[in-house]
């Protein structure tokens, strides 16, 4: 299952190159150009990481990033604006920006960032899933077979570790 990526952006022409080059990269691309529209596509698609554009029509990226952040989505941001400015960097990483970008970005410099950014996140993952191993229980009614559904949770986040380049077996 290859990584899905929301790119969003009002340029699109940009949202063109950026679906162009990441899908040729292997990655599944989704593009919004507003921050609404997005909204509504992080929820409903579940992406592996959000490419965010700092400027947007209707409302900030900062300010979505917050908002994907107030509602508890963890999954992996990286700004993308024209904007050198160190203060809107600081703010985007307080925020809980993964990693920011300046563009125009070079394509092979993108997709290094995009690289490390799902690496460091899936070493989170697999560092969170470690330290809840010992905490994991069976229902008392699982003593011959599993009705709790924690074998198949299991099976599943083995699999995303696998997925991500990591295991824990």
């Amino acid at each position: 299952m290859p990584v899905r990526i929301l790119i969003i952006d009002d340029d699109l022409d940009l949202l063109e190159y950026f679906d162009a080059m990441l899908s040729a990269a292997g990655y599944e691309v989704l593009c919004e150009p507003s921050a609404e529209s997005a909204l509504k596509r992080i929820f409903a698609d579940a992406p592996d990481l959000l490419l965010i554009d700092y400027h947007l029509p209707d409302l900030d990226g900062l300010s979505l990033l917050r908002t994907v952040r107030k509602r508890g989505l963890t999954v992996p941001a990286i700004m993308l604006t024209v904007n050198t400015d160190q203060n809107i960097a600081v703010q985007c990483f307080r925020n809980g920006a993964n990693d920011f970008v300046t563009k125009p970005a070079d394509a092979d410099y993108i997709q290094l960032i995009i690289r490390r950014t799902l690496a460091r996140y899936s070493i989170d993952l697999k560092n969170a899933l470690l330290r809840m191993l010992p905490f994991v229980q069976h229902r008392d009614k699982c003593e011959k077979q599993c009705a709790c559904g924690l074998e198949d949770a299991l099976k599943e986040a083995r699999e995303a570790l696998k997925l991500a380049g990591t295991d824990i077996d």
